[in-house]
């Protein structure tokens, strides 16, 4: 029997063995670039869901409502999925994420983010005057 560090999380413990990305995978928040979309059968029977890939080493994406809408707003230029390849987005955990009526922490994308920094002397985190 090996010795643990009592310290790890049950995800560090036990990392997630998923070819795609996962709220394990994500502890800090992400900033990825868009490569490419495409259509797998996850599991059989139910039919094929939206993947999106990016550049670099990083697991390709399971795409749900929430976050194709997120993704929308982000980048509210792209029409097509191809308008998308090379733009950044910023994925982060919201410990919030509903599955089954269950609150299990999930994965989603910033809405607030498209890879463009603000524009001089605007400091985004500033109220809106009236």
């Amino acid at each position: 029997m090996t010795a643990i560090d009592i310290n790890l999380s049950l995800d560090q413990a036990l990392p997630s063995e998923s070819k795609y990305l996962s709220k394990a995978d994500v502890t800090q928040p992400l900033i990825l670039e868009i490569f490419s979309f495409s259509h797998e059968e996850l599991t059989v029977g139910e039919g094929e869901k939206l993947i999106m890939s990016f550049n670099g080493a990083t697991k390709p994406m399971v795409m749900n409502v929430t976050n194709k809408n997120r993704l929308m707003l982000a980048h509210p230029d792209c029409q097509g999925l191809g308008d998308y390849k090379g733009k950044k987005i910023k994925v982060f955990f919201d410990a919030n994420v509903e599955y089954s009526g269950k609150t299990v922490g999930g994965i989603r994308i910033d809405a607030n983010y498209n890879g463009q920094a603000p524009a001089a002397g605007i400091d985004p985190n500033d109220d809106i005057p009236f």
